[in-house]
């Protein structure tokens, strides 16, 4: 990972500490902070998407870029693309942001609306697609080598194959 990528996932570990001290009982809590993946699962999903050759990525629910960096960082090092979908500007504003300090902005294909209507407009088949939305939830990585989705994979199983 080079220096540009490392200074972007840091500002964002900074600002995921100081979210840490704030309420979710706050009104508007929950579109003001990252409701990141993490560090441990960012990790994971670049190595799965370095592993594939040239691939097309589609990540839902860009939030405010968080696991984006490390697919953007990834599709640079695979020679593929990522296609991000959020449906607030601003969100996806900040995280055009973030990755054109990492470097990364020609890798990535920011859309902002709604998903359905985004991904019926996308060519046929995705490599990985990876959805962040309702992160709170889990994390649900697709890997596809066809036209659709074959595997899911819960955070939890995530979380253990990092373990």
């Amino acid at each position: 990972m080079d220096e540009k990528v490392q200074a972007v996932l840091d500002a964002y570990h900074a600002r995921m500490r100081e979210e840490e001290k704030d309420s979710p009982d706050k009104p508007g809590w929950l579109d003001r902070v990252l409701l990141p993946v993490g560090p441990e699962t960012g990790r994971l999903i670049n190595i799965v998407a370095r592993r594939l050759e040239t691939p097309t990525m589609l990540e839902l629910g860009t939030s405010y870029g968080y696991s984006g960096i490390w697919l953007g960082d990834a599709a640079r090092a695979s020679g593929g693309r990522l296609i991000t979908i959020e449906l607030q500007d601003y969100k996806s504003a900040y995280a055009r942001e973030m990755s054109a300090k990492a470097g990364l902005a020609e890798f990535v294909d920011f859309k902002v609306g709604d998903a359905v209507e985004a991904i019926n407009a996308l060519p046929a088949s995705a490599w990985l697609a990876f959805t962040g939305i309702a992160a709170t939830n889990g994390v649900t990585i697709w890997i596809s080598a066809g036209s659709g989705p074959t595997t899911s994979m819960p955070s939890t199983a995530i979380s253990s194959a990092i373990c």
